[in-house]
This record gives structure tokens, C-alpha cells and sequence, in this order.
């Protein structure tokens, strides 16, 4: 593992194969080892939200990054959502409204 300061308030860590934003000390955006870019779905202060627009690509705007819930989120690191395993995502298999996860069940290494 490998924690990366970002800024004020803010840290990347590398483990697994994937790259995860904490803002203060909540993990808010994920980028998997497929290369897929997760963002929490919970609304948060505008610093956070700053946080997560410059970690990802296009921030805001872009129209791939896969919304999940913040309990989703805070999970990532305990090998029980296989999406963030690399190879093992399967969009066709997810409910997508706005390309929002409603609940993953399990998301593996990562």
C-alpha cells in the first residue's frame, strides 16, 4: 500500500491494482484496476467535492464514472465487490439508471 498526499486534506492510496481519493478520512472516488472510475453517490462539502473533481478525469462532466453508495465506498479495500478486481466487471450485468450501482454485491481484490 501506498498513500500519496494530494493536497490539503487529501490523500491517494494504492493498493491492489486501484487508486483511491480520501478527502479528510473518507474514501469519496475510486479508480479500478480495469481502468473504471467510481465516485460516492452521497452529497458532500464543496471542498470534497472539489477533491473529487480534480481526481477524475473530467470531473463532474464525465459521463463514465460509475456511481455508487458511500457504504459501497467504505468497503472498497475488504475484498467483498468484485468490480474493483481487474477482469471481473461486467457492465452488462449491472443495473445502470445514470450509470448508478444501486448495490453491488461483491467487488474482490480491490
Amino acid at each position: 500500500m501506498r498513500v500519496i498526499p494530494n493536497g490539503s486534506n487529501q490523500n491517494i492510496i494504492e493498493s491492489k491494482g486501484c487508486r483511491v481519493l480520501y478527502s479528510y478520512s473518507t474514501p469519496v472516488a475510486l479508480l479500478s484496476p480495469d481502468g473504471v472510475w467510481y465516485r460516492t453517490d452521497q452529497k458532500h462539502s464543496a471542498t470534497t467535492s472539489k477533491h473529487i473533481n480534480k481526481f477524475i478525469p473530467g470531473g463532474k462532466d464525465n459521463p463514465n464514472v460509475v456511481l455508487v453508495p458511500q457504504g459501497v465506498m467504505d468497503t472498497w479495500d475488504s475484498g467483498a465487490h468484485e468490480a474493483f478486481a481487474p477482469g471481473t466487471l461486467d457492465l452488462n450485468s449491472l443495473e445502470v439508471s445514470g450509470l448508478m450501482v444501486d448495490d453491488p454485491t461483491s467487488w474482490g481484490d480491490c
